[in-house]
């Protein structure tokens, strides 16, 4: 949850606090007659959490008495859901295909970390489409 920061706010001006998240061992939520799916997380994890310094005390509190309220779904692993199907329509039958960039070693092997955790996580997944597009790593 990225605060916003003002023009004249830094990094260092942000209020950190650390929210709990407890263990979610269920395959589905199910709120207002629906089943939500979620990703089962076998661990506890401490998210950091930025609040805007710019709030005033009593909405600090509210902020922070929502995270313990949902602190059982806030996670920092990334998600999906199976609820809707997305098909992207393309304009035209050409087949795009563009040449990878070249990347530095040590990108190179985080960019291997993290699509080993997103297969894992079931996020992406392997695909033989004949499309093809450049990945961009953007440091924070």
């Amino acid at each position: 949850m990225p605060s916003e920061m003002s023009p004249s706010m830094t990094a260092e001006d942000d209020i950190a606090t650390t929210a709990y998240v407890s263990t979610v061992t269920e395959d589905s939520i199910t709120e207002f007659g629906s089943s939500i799916p979620i990703l089962s997380l076998s661990h506890d994890e401490t998210l950091r959490i930025n609040i805007n310094p710019c709030l005033d005390s009593a909405k600090v509190q509210q902020v922070q008495e929502l995270l313990t309220e949902f602190q059982d779904i806030l996670t920092s692993l990334p998600g999906l859901t199976t609820t809707i199907h997305h098909v992207i329509r393309l304009s035209t039958n050409e087949i795009i295909r563009i040449k990878p960039y070249p990347l530095p070693f040590a990108t190179q092997e985080f960019l291997k970390t993290e699509i080993s955790q997103l297969l894992s996580l079931g996020v992406i997944e392997h695909s033989t489409s004949p499309y093809c597009s450049p990945v961009v790593i953007v440091k924070k």
